[in-house]
């Protein structure tokens, strides 16, 4: 596949921040980066723009994990061919602000067919859109009604009926992504396991690539440890046919 430069964010003994349930529920206020710019002035509430005639949009479940450079999942297509035109997610916060107050590259990914058993065959992954220096919405825990931005597609993603591409995103901030846990079970998500549906679609939860100084060398060679499956969260916005 084709590799951007090295990114760089990764050190040996960076590890992810994790909550508890009863400590995500138990948040008085579970999505100030959504209420209060950095000064503390109210923020005008944003939507998700209106969409294109003939165009769907499936938003999946809201965030409930942390966050990280980048997830592997699948879409997957059911009864009709679909056509995906926009995938939607965002970031973590840092401080009250309705954007990623730092600036970070973001790439996507596709292979044909799941990522199981693919997150490490350099060979199957395509890019798809790469943009440097942008800013996606931030996102809290337990935000009900949350704002998603768009990451950069350069082409539509046409999956046949019954047909499963598996995607990969990307960035150089490991703040770049939030995630969906699977909260008050023992064991959490299984790596191809259903995280939503509707009638045209479903999507899959996957592994966590890993980032570290030498982007170009080990991105589709190395999974973040420990392995843990986790679910997309955001919006996938296509057509059928």
């Amino acid at each position: 596949p084709e590799f951007p430069a090295a990114l760089g964010e990764f050190e040996d003994d960076e590890e992810m921040e994790y909550r508890e349930p009863d400590e995500v529920y138990g948040m008085a206020n579970p999505a100030p980066a959504r209420m209060f710019d950095a000064d503390g002035v109210p923020l005008v509430r944003e939507f998700l723009p209106d969409l294109a005639s003939g165009t769907s949009r499936f938003v999946a479940q809201p965030r409930t994990g942390n966050c990280w450079h980048g997830l592997y999942f699948d879409i997957q297509a059911k009864d009709k061919p679909i056509t995906v035109t926009a995938i939607r997610t965002a970031s973590s916060p840092e401080g009250s602000a309705p954007i990623r107050e730092d600036k970070m590259n973001l790439f996507i990914y596709t292979c044909e067919g799941s990522v199981v058993g693919q997150e490490l065959v350099q060979d199957a992954w395509t890019l798809r859109g790469e943009e440097m220096g942008i800013q996606l919405p931030v996102v809290s825990y337990g935000e009900s009604d949350p704002f998603y931005g768009s990451v950069p597609l350069d082409t539509p993603i046409k999956i046949a009926k019954g047909a499963t591409v598996g995607i990969c995103l990307f960035s150089s901030s490991w703040r770049g992504v939030i995630l969906r846990a699977k909260l008050g079970e023992a064991t959490g998500w299984q790596t191809g396991e259903v995280t939503d549906e509707n009638d045209d679609l479903s999507l899959h939860a996957g592994v966590l690539p890993r980032n570290d100084e030498a982007y170009a060398d080990t991105m589709f060679t190395k999974l973040f440890k420990p392995v843990m499956a986790n679910a997309f969260v955001g919006a996938i916005e296509y057509s059928l046919g």
